[in-house]
């Protein structure tokens, strides 16, 4: 492993040696995408200090200091590969979501009208936060994916 001065950079487990002129996080990301394009995978996971940071495309994230932590651990993967993540993702997110439906429509049928509006406002306010992630986490990969394919969109 490489340090890099405070931060241990690591891609898909192995030694990462970012150039010396990577002073932020989005720097480093940005080395990482153009090595990557070049065997047609993406950047899918970046974990900080060994927390996941599922927005790691955000202002907040890519203008931080790689310097700032101790462990920066950058996953690759195919497009195919992070489509079928967040997939599961969103499967998993829609059971959830027919579940508590199923709840809050009981609510409505036995009558307890405010009970059921305060809960359909938490699963209202709880699903526009998991989609946006995982949007967030779809959107940029994608959008890279398309522009370093050398057949762009189509097969």
């Amino acid at each position: 492993m490489h340090q890099a001065a405070s931060a241990t950079l690591t891609l898909d487990g192995q030694a990462l040696i970012a150039t010396k002129s990577a002073k932020t996080l989005g720097d480093v990301l940005s080395e990482v995408d153009t090595r990557l394009a070049r065997e047609g995978r993406i950047v899918t996971g970046l974990r900080l200090d060994g927390v996941d940071e599922p927005a790691f495309r955000e202002p907040h994230v890519v203008e931080a200091s790689p310097r700032a932590f101790g462990e920066v651990a950058i996953e690759s993967g195919t497009p195919a590969d992070l489509a079928a993540r967040c997939l599961a993702e969103a499967a998993a997110a829609l059971g959830a979501l027919a579940e508590a439906s199923d709840g809050v429509a009981m609510r409505y049928r036995l009558g307890e009208l405010d009970v059921a509006n305060r809960e359909l406002a938490q699963i209202t306010e709880g699903q526009k936060h998991r989609w946006r992630r995982l949007l967030e986490q779809v959107w940029p990969s994608s959008a890279l994916a398309v522009k370093s394919s050398p057949k762009g969109l189509h097969p």
